[in-house]
């Protein structure tokens, strides 16, 4: 519960901010910077140093990377019958492909499944959705806001780039077997934990909560694919393989969790149509309390 509390009030916090003046035009910008280059590095670097690899990972982790590719292809296949421009494309497979699966997905997965469901999700997010985001994320960010930037220019700034700097030292210190001191790693989670707080006040400063919108089509399109049509798709591929199963129903409740917050910042930060990304945050935020508990009713009778 106080997750989803901490939500609303960062969210409408920086509504609020925003509204009445009180946070520099601009302020987003720097809380944004935080996120991509503090928060997030130190987040990778506190949990992937530290994960246990083993082979009941791979289902759930198929799901996050199965998600994005998904929406890749869906969403450049639609720009290029559309003709659509890049930075619209990349802000949609941004937005749709990656889920709020941690800070939203947590609560929630526990709340229906108990601890148990909790730890199906850890595997989901940690290895999946946040290994996604960190390499995959960042290639699609980079590649559709440069759209005359040779694939050398996108790969050396991929390489340069604080969290996937950070993600490759976290593999390796895992991979080595390294444990991290006490006192840094405590350094790393604290500031890891400032990440969705942050992230959603920059959110809410650039949140207008408008009638009529330029990406209204695109918006609807977005959350309908994100919350109902990408989690059915993930849902089919359990049910051919004949998985099921607590595996099978968090993997596709985490699938059915509205955008990434971090994706949505990760655009927003490469221009690519900032009032589209956030809206997409606040939108499938309001629209997964009702969609969620569908779905988990919807599991417990196929499953």
């Amino acid at each position: 519960m106080e997750n989803i509390l901490l939500i609303i009030i960062c969210l409408f916090g920086g509504v609020l901010l925003r509204y009445f003046g009180i946070a520099p035009k601009n302020a987003y910008a720097g809380l944004n910077s935080y996120v991509i280059n503090i928060a997030l590095p130190a987040l990778s670097l506190y949990f992937i140093s530290s994960l246990e690899f083993s082979t009941e990972l791979l289902f759930p982790v198929f799901v996050a990377w199965i998600l994005a590719f998904l929406s890749w292809i869906t969403f450049a296949v639609l720009g290029k019958i559309y003709n659509w421009p890049d930075k619209l494309i990349g802000c949609l497979i941004l937005t749709t492909g990656f889920a709020n699966t941690s800070f939203l997905g947590f609560p929630v997965i526990e709340a229906f499944y108990g601890e148990e469901g909790l730890s199906k999700a850890i595997i989901v997010d940690q290895v999946g959705s946040f290994m996604a985001l960190s390499t995959l994320g960042l290639f699609i960010a980079e590649k559709y806001s440069r759209n005359n930037q040779s694939k050398r220019g996108i790969l050396k700034r991929l390489i340069s780039f604080p969290p996937f700097i950070a993600f490759i030292i976290a593999l390796i210190l895992n991979v080595s077997d390294t444990t991290v001191h006490t006192d840094l790693n405590l350094v790393f989670k604290n500031l890891g934990r400032t990440l969705v707080p942050v992230a959603l006040v920059s959110v809410g400063l650039q949140w207008k909560i408008k009638k009529r919108t330029v990406y209204m089509p695109y918006l609807v399109m977005g959350s309908i694919a994100k919350l109902l049509v990408f989690p059915m798709i993930i849902l089919g591929i359990y049910y051919f393989f004949g998985a099921g199963g607590i595996t099978g129903k968090v993997s596709v409740m985490e699938a059915a969790m509205p955008s990434m917050i971090t994706a949505s910042i990760l655009a927003v930060n490469y221009n690519l149509k900032k009032e589209l990304a956030n809206t997409m945050v606040g939108v499938g935020l309001l629209a997964s309390v009702a969609l969620l508990p569908l779905w988990y009713f919807f599991l417990e009778i196929i499953f």
